[in-house]
Parts: C-alpha cells; structure tokens; sequence
C-alpha cells in the first residue's frame, strides 16, 4: 500500500547558506520502496541544496568518509534561480530500496543549504510504498 513520508520543517527556522542539518523522519517500516521525493524551500529566493538519504543515523556514519559512502542511498544537488520556483520533485525510477540497518524506523537524512543558496527552513515529501515488516 503506498505512503506518504513528510517533514514539513526541517530545520524548524532558516537554515542557513553553507549550513547542514541531519535530521530523521518516521517511517513504519523496516524495509520500504523510495518512488518520489519533493523539496521545497519554504522562503522566495535562489535554491541551491543538497539533499541526502542514508541508511543509518548520524552516530553511525560521516558523511564526508568515503569507507560510509555505501550506507547512503541517494543524493541530490538541486540549483534553481528565483524565478525556476523553489520546489524540485522527481519521480525515482526504477524506484530505489531503503532499509533501515538501525531499526530506528526512521529514514536518515542530511540537508546541505551550498553557498549561493537562500536563508530558508525547508519541507521534504517521500512518497513510498511497501516491502517489509510492520512495527
């Protein structure tokens, strides 16, 4: 049955130019299939983001050792002008697998706002569907 993962604020307040956070959302699954993903900038103004999924938290990988690359299951770079929208959505096709290897039930994310990007919180959608156990 497809499902809808959302965190509508990521940082709650800006994040701002040349910052990071990690942050999860909640997930009922183990085992689920990635099908879309919508980033919005929640402020007007150039977007210049990088956006990453992983599969275990934050205590157990760095992001910038190459040997935890294979925990990360995706990575985008997403550079748009103010006048391209602040919004970037992409079907994923074939649709990509995640398990989450740290039985949080949640899916581990890290959210890069590059230099030349805006002030701005952001609202991340993961639409999903089934494959694994239920909590």
């Amino acid at each position: 049955m497809p499902f809808e993962l959302e965190d509508l604020t990521v940082n709650d307040g800006v994040l701002s130019e040349g910052d990071s956070k990690v942050f999860d959302i909640k997930m009922p699954l183990k085992w689920m299939k990635l099908r879309s993903l919508k980033i919005v900038q929640l402020r007007d103004g150039p977007m210049n983001v990088s956006f990453e999924i992983w599969e275990k938290g934050d205590g157990n990988y760095n992001p910038l050792d190459r040997a935890h690359a294979y925990l990360r299951v995706l990575r985008r770079t997403v550079i748009q002008s103010e006048e391209q929208g602040g919004e970037y959505h992409e079907i994923l096709s074939p649709e990509l697998l995640y398990h989450d290897r740290d039985s949080s039930y949640n899916v581990h994310c890290r959210m890069i706002n590059n230099e030349g990007g805006t002030p701005s919180d952001f609202a991340i959608v993961l639409k999903c569907g089934e494959i694994g156990e239920v909590i």
